[in-house]
Parts: C-alpha cells; structure tokens; sequence
C-alpha cells in the first residue's frame, strides 16, 4: 500500500464527471491533483496535473515532488484493476501547461465499482 509522505496531504473534491485527489506540499502549497474522470465510452480516465506555469521555477519542484507520486498511485489503481489501462498524452505526462498535459489511463466503468 502507497503511503503519501508526511508533507504531503490531500483533499478530494466531486466534480460534475467524476473526483479530483488535490495533493498539497506544507511547504510548497498546491503542487498537483489526480482527476478520475467518467468518460461517455464507459471508461474512466485518470489524469495527473501537476500545478504551474513551464517557466516558473517552482513548476519542476511541485513537478519533482508530485510525479513520482501521480505515477505511482495510476500504476497501482491500474494493478487494482487488473492493468488493463491505456497510455494516452504524451512524453512529460504531469507537467501541467496551457492547455494541460496529462497521463490518461482508461477503466471500463464497470471495474471501478
């Protein structure tokens, strides 16, 4: 089971298609957030953001703190249900820009209970 570090809280939030996990650092603030979305093909999409525009510095320490977070509890939802996700976005999946990038991965909605 993942364990979130001791500087690291979260909060969760509903949304009109489904939750967000918005993950908060005590010292940095926001730093990311982990939207698991119902889409209209009976999936479910998750995706990671991480907070901040490119050019700001402090984007690659949220960036350096969260991506190893947002990746692990993908792959471990991913595990939990049976890993049959698909990869979807591109090649720096949490660094948040205008618009966002983001790593989606797909759940039949039927698995997510």
């Amino acid at each position: 089971m993942f364990k979130l570090p001791p500087d690291i809280s979260y909060g969760k939030e509903q949304l009109p298609n489904g939750y967000a996990f918005n993950f908060r650092h005590s010292q940095l603030g926001n730093i990311g957030r982990i939207l698991l979305q119902e889409r209209t093909d009976g999936q479910t999409q998750i995706l990671c953001e991480v907070v901040g525009d490119p050019d700001d510095p402090m984007t690659a320490k949220r960036a350096a703190i969260f991506k190893p977070i947002g990746i692990e509890l993908s792959n471990q939802l991913d595990a939990a249900l049976g890993g049959k996700a698909q990869l979807l976005g591109n090649e720096d999946p949490l660094l948040v820009e205008q618009p966002p990038k983001s790593i989606e991965k797909m759940y039949p909605l039927n698995m997510m209970g």
